[in-house]
């Protein structure tokens, strides 16, 4: 499939309505906290909690994991986004184990979190800035720019698919901070 028609389809699905599925606020579970994350994380992994990859909401906010041992050359990435229905969910929630599992194959691992309340276009926008976010931090993080994968469940699976189809003249990139000269595909 030629990327014109692929980002044609990713843009249809923006226009699909949402599940009236229930807030995760709402479902009595709480967020797990940064503690519990960091006591989960396996031997030989380091774990950042809550790095703000935009000011303002705390939708705006990723887990990092990484190898503790160092490594000469700048490591791959995989983003793990998470579903539910693109109005419920948290970076915290199923795809944890999975997140912290990439680390120990040698992955800088992200799981981060978007806009719940703001329409499916926002959630595009949000990981495409979490996306430049990370290029911009690459040596501090010993990040390969040029390796970023993504992946995820649900609505999650649908933002990884758009982060890889849906160049910057599809107008997705959003208003939050442009980490120029950044790009955010994957």
């Amino acid at each position: 499939m030629n990327k014109g028609l692929a980002a044609f389809f990713g843009f249809l699905l923006l226009l699909i309505p949402s599940q009236g599925q229930e807030n995760a606020g709402a479902s009595g579970k709480a967020r797990m906290s940064d503690e519990e994350l960091l006591a989960l994380a396996p031997e030989g992994v380091t774990v950042f909690p809550n790095l703000a990859y935009r000011e303002g909401d705390d939708a705006w906010t990723l887990d990092l994991a990484m190898p503790k041992a160092p490594s000469a050359e700048p490591r791959p990435v995989i983003i793990y986004i998470h579903g539910g229905g693109w109005t419920s969910g948290d970076k915290r929630g199923q795809g944890t184990e999975t997140f912290l599992g990439y680390a120990t194959k040698g992955f800088v691992s992200i799981s981060l979190n978007y806009r719940l309340d703001a329409g499916k276009i926002a959630c595009v926008e949000d990981v495409k800035c979490a996306v430049r976010w990370l290029r911009a931090h690459a040596k501090e993080y010993n990040v390969d720019p040029d390796r970023i994968g993504a992946a995820g469940n649900s609505a999650g699976a649908h933002l990884a698919l758009l982060l890889a189809i849906c160049p910057e003249s599809a107008g997705l990139e959003g208003d939050g901070p442009g980490w120029t000269p950044q790009f955010s595909p994957v």
